[in-house]
């Protein structure tokens, strides 16, 4: 579990020192955060994943929630709230070549197997087809939540060793705001402290001034 109040508290006691800190609102520090989201979703989708029950509908094309960009995997049939049976991943040529056909067989309650095409990650086919109701596990991965101003939401299913790269994203966004001389070495640290800390190589290539929205040649 992640808390987002806490982590905005933290940055900013980080930022005292910066010159327009005393100007910034939770407007700002929501933007911050909003960007370190979108960023960590950039590098790292897997600190958005979620298990979920999800009731599937009838036949056997079936989408993932709507907060979801990627489906991940289909775990287990769920009985009466908790995980049953396993459900494994088939290939779709292997369905056809020895089962073609698998889309017309009769309707079940339950999941054998599942099939998933990366060009289409929202959307996922069981065999057998399901009545609607049936109920699965699914692990998928979730978009970065929306949030109002100043209303810092708690990441419940993401785990707390995302903090540190949240915070040096922030950091690297504040500072960067930025013009007085001295603030740009500052940005670029906390640029590089997130990609170490998520045990990322630092890219070489460019990164984007918040302060124009455009590609930033690194030094």
């Amino acid at each position: 579990m992640l808390d987002t109040a806490a982590l905005v508290r933290s940055v900013q006691l980080d930022l005292q020192e910066h010159p327009d800190y005393p100007a910034w609102t939770d407007e700002h520090f929501s933007e911050m955060l909003r960007a370190a989201m979108d960023q960590l979703a950039l590098v790292r989708p897997e600190a958005f994943q979620r298990v979920a029950s999800v009731a599937l509908q009838r036949g056997v094309t079936h989408h993932i929630p709507e907060d979801g960009v990627r489906l991940i995997e289909v775990t287990a049939n769920v009985d009466q709230g908790l995980p049953g049976e396993a459900v494994t991943r088939v290939d779709g040529a292997t369905m056809a070549r020895f089962d073609p056909a698998w889309r017309s067989r009769p309707e079940a309650d339950q999941v054998d197997h599942y099939l998933w095409d990366e060009r289409q990650p929202r959307v996922f086919h069981t065999v057998p087809a399901v009545r609607s109701g049936t109920r699965v596990q699914i692990v998928y991965i979730q978009q970065p939540p929306a949030f109002e101003v100043g209303e810092y939401p708690t990441l419940e299913q993401m785990p707390s060793h995302y903090r540190e790269p949240l915070r040096h994203w922030m950091l690297y966004r504040a500072w960067l705001k930025g013009t007085r001389p001295g603030i740009e070495p500052k940005a670029q640290a906390h640029y590089e402290w997130f990609y170490h800390a998520l045990g990322e190589k630092v890219p070489t290539s460019q990164r984007v001034d918040p302060r124009t929205q455009e590609p930033h040649q690194r030094a």
